[in-house]
């Protein structure tokens, strides 16, 4: 798997970097990027809420976090092969990350890190987290 990355700039398009998870820590810094986007990934890995954690690291504050992805797709698949977590929001508009075992809550486990908006589209949530200013 592969992450591409985009930093937005007052002057002229770079082009996107192309970085390989493994190499994360030592590849990006910390408040560098406007937005970090995922597409039907974060799902799929060993710990969304790190990985979450990870993507609001390199964002810049002020910045903003997108994620989209089928709402509820672990019980939709049985939990079988990648799909051990589920996303979906709540009657608060709260971004619910669960797994057979644990419900977390990105509004409680990250409340004085970002804001957040959710949206369903269909089957798809989409989730704007905007991490907040120090």
């Amino acid at each position: 798997m592969m992450l591409l990355v985009f930093r937005l700039r007052s002057g002229p398009f770079e082009g996107p970097a192309i970085v390989k998870p493994p190499a994360l820590p030592e590849d990006i810094y910390f408040d560098f990027f406007d937005i970090v986007y995922s597409r039907n990934s974060l799902d799929h890995c060993h710990d969304p809420i790190k990985g979450l954690d990870q993507m609001i690291s390199v964002t810049k504050p002020g910045g903003y976090v997108v994620i989209e992805g089928i709402r509820n797709e672990a019980i939709h698949e049985n939990w079988i092969g990648m799909h051990n977590f589920n996303f979906d929001t709540d009657d608060t508009g709260d971004f619910i990350i669960s797994n057979k075992i644990k419900k977390y809550s990105v509004k409680t486990q990250f409340k004085k890190k970002v804001s957040l908006k959710t949206k369903i589209n269909k089957s798809w949530l989409v989730v704007i987290i905007r991490k907040l200013e120090d």
